[in-house]
């Protein structure tokens, strides 16, 4: 039985889109996520930046985040599918603080630029590219929890992206809203989309202990390679979640 009170008075109408009919917004019922934060150097960071509104968030002067996570959506208004996003935390048109809208992010979310976002189904990816222009290509997308240790691993054909393993602690009751905001580039536009994810549940460490990223030889492995990726400062494991995801909500010219 699905557990909907999340959804209710929220209205949705019907969209076709890529040749689909769907509702909007989309409603994610339930679905896991396993994230990771990793530290990355701010000039590796902006040369994958699309714009010069976009400024990334920064734990040192020198110094801002890469996100990677991995999502089995088990019930969707779309069907079932898993995914695994890479981006990294930004601001539009302002240059935040140092580490205080980090520690923000990291509680309530905010906006993340999406560079890479596999997927495992064709509806999945046709909708997202033609709504929002959401860098999403088809790929096999493994994710299992077992005995408390997360695992991830995908590949495009023959072509290994990433395995991510993360062992966790038994998650714990938290019940909060999480703004999660991707920002995405369609024609020469920014847009960026509001929706509010229900957190339940979640196991949360800020170190890497337990955590073990290994890249392939795709060509999204290679790029990860060249971030220069440092020390994981949070690892998360929210076990059974639920979203709202609308249409994209704001926009901008790429350039100022």
């Amino acid at each position: 039985m699905r557990d909907t009170g999340f959804f209710a008075g929220v209205p949705q109408h019907p969209v076709t889109l890529a040749g689909y009919e769907f509702p909007s917004p989309t409603f994610y019922y339930d679905y896991s996520q396993a994230s990771v934060v990793a530290v990355t150097p701010l000039e590796r960071i902006k040369e994958l930046l699309p714009s010069p509104r976009l400024y990334p968030l920064r734990l040192t002067p020198r110094s801002g985040v890469t996100v990677i996570g991995a999502y089995e959506y088990r019930d969707t208004d779309i069907g079932p599918y898993n995914e695994v996003v890479i981006g990294f935390p930004v601001t539009v048109d302002r240059n935040a603080p140092v580490l205080t809208e980090l520690r923000r992010f990291q509680v309530h979310g905010g906006s993340l630029f999406v560079w890479q976002l596999p997927v495992t189904t064709a509806i999945a990816r046709d909708i997202g590219v033609e709504l929002a222009g959401y860098p999403k290509f088809l790929a096999d997308i493994g994710i299992s929890d077992e005995a408390g240790l997360v695992t991830c691993r995908a590949a495009e054909g023959d072509g290994h992206l990433l395995t991510l393993r993360l062992r966790h602690r038994p998650p714990r009751r938290r019940e909060v809203r999480v703004r999660a905001m991707p920002v995405t580039v369609k024609g020469d536009r920014l847009l960026r989309t509001a929706s509010i994810a229900r957190v339940p549940r979640e196991a949360v460490a800020y170190d890497g202990r337990g955590v073990a990223l290994e890249l392939g030889d795709h060509p999204v492995a290679e790029g990860l390679r060249r971030l220069q990726m440092g020390r994981v400062i949070m690892a998360s494991y929210a076990p059974a979640n639920q979203m709202v995801l609308p249409g994209p909500t704001e926009s901008w010219p790429l350039a100022k």
